[in-house]
């Protein structure tokens, strides 16, 4: 099997807005496979363009089992909001299909119970967010990212020039109660600083309780478990900045993120503030959705804290990255080099849009299973 031609994926329906098993990262791939002729099957009928559409993206054929297909993929809310548990005879002997699980559990402890566990060392594929070079996976991981499923794609079609967007940090985090340790420190940190300096600080939060009215929006709230709201991509549309910012600090000598200890630590560091350079659960939605709006994308550098990605971005190109410990330098360079900003603006989008819209991500996994599958192949040619 040089590239796949048919693909299983288990999917999950919608039962209520809030009990929603929304396989972002299976639907960039699918999106992109489509077009280039693969054929989308799984237990149910997947995801409708619209609402008044008879069509769907994955389908549903009682003659097409896993068995009649090339690759059987998985994610992680079949085991959170779904069965809980991984289908039977998924790793059955002899099978012909390759299995794919995609990784984007945030909780330690889901990591620990599931991708590091002796039972998913059987996938022989886990593609993960929030990859990082400090901390060590196992073999069988590769490093993911959320990526630009077209819905997202299609709300920042049209973006206004740079100097006509509003001259503020758009911030629009909704986790007040519980939130990641990075972005308690930027509350406290950055955004004053931006304020009193750089730009005002606007805090546009949207209820989960108040979906879209019109009809098309409000049914992609629903697909997406509460994450589509148009006034939300207006905003990022609109805005100079965006505030993209999170994960949880651990200690720089943890390296396995789904232990017990990784999540006292966690927790520990939360409550007290601390910080460190190595960050747990740091990939953000709203880091790949300001970038395809044009808006200049703030997060912490990429490089200095180790994040992994397939395609890594530049900093001060197409996003500012800042250091934590020296953060004033960096909002320094934004007022100093005003210029710089209408660049990166428009270079982090062309950079997302060539590198983590459905298409490219599809591409990206066909060359993972195609080196999987050379992979294979040494290893079963080498002697005992």
């Amino acid at each position: 099997m040089l590239s796949p031609k048919r693909i299983f994926f288990y999917c999950l329906p919608i039962a209520a807005p809030d009990q929603v098993g929304y396989h972002h990262l299976m639907l960039a791939i699918a999106e992109g496979l489509k077009p280039l002729g693969v054929q989308l099957y799984s237990n149910i009928n997947y995801w409708k363009a619209s609402p008044d559409s008879d069509e769907y993206l994955i389908i549903h054929d009682p003659d097409v089992t896993p068995d009649d297909c090339d690759v059987v993929m998985i994610d992680e809310h079949w085991l959170i909001t779904g069965p809980g548990e991984l289908p039977p005879q998924l790793f059955k002997p002899h099978r012909n299909y390759i299995t794919v699980y995609l990784d984007n559990s945030e909780s330690t402890k889901c990591i620990r119970k599931q991708s590091w566990s002796q039972e998913f060392s059987q996938f022989d594929l886990i593609l993960r967010t929030h990859c990082s070079t400090q901390f060590e996976y196992p073999q069988n991981f590769r490093p993911w990212t959320f990526s630009l499923p077209q819905r997202v794609l299609d709300e920042v079609s049209d973006i206004p020039p740079y100097d006509e967007r509003n001259h503020h940090l758009l911030v629009n985090f909704r986790d007040t109660q519980w939130m990641h340790s990075v972005r308690k420190s930027v509350y406290h940190s950055l955004h004053p600083y931006i304020e009193s300096k750089l730009a005002p600080v606007y805090k546009a939060v949207n209820d989960f309780n108040a979906p879209p009215t019109s009809e098309y929006h409000y049914f992609q709230w629903l697909q997406t478990g509460r994450r589509h709201y148009p006034d939300y991509y207006n905003n990022l549309k609109t805005s100079a900045f965006c505030s993209c910012f999170g994960g949880f600090f651990v200690p720089s000598h943890i390296k396995h993120p789904g232990t017990r200890w990784a999540e006292i630590q966690k927790r520990l560091f939360t409550e007290l503030g601390w910080s460190s350079k190595s960050i747990l659960q740091w990939d953000s939605w709203r880091f790949w959705e300001s970038l395809a709006a044009g808006a200049v994308s703030l997060h912490v550098d990429f490089e200095k804290y180790g994040f992994s990605l397939p395609v890594m971005p530049k900093n001060w190109v197409h996003y500012i990255g800042l250091d934590l410990d020296h953060i004033q330098d960096d909002i320094d360079r934004m007022i100093d080099e005003p210029g710089i900003l209408a660049d990166i603006s428009r270079q982090g989008r062309e950079w997302a849009l060539t590198h983590y819209t459905s298409k490219a991500v599809a591409l990206r996994f066909l060359d993972v299973l195609e080196n999987y599958q050379s992979q294979s192949v040494v290893q079963e040619a080498v002697p005992v």
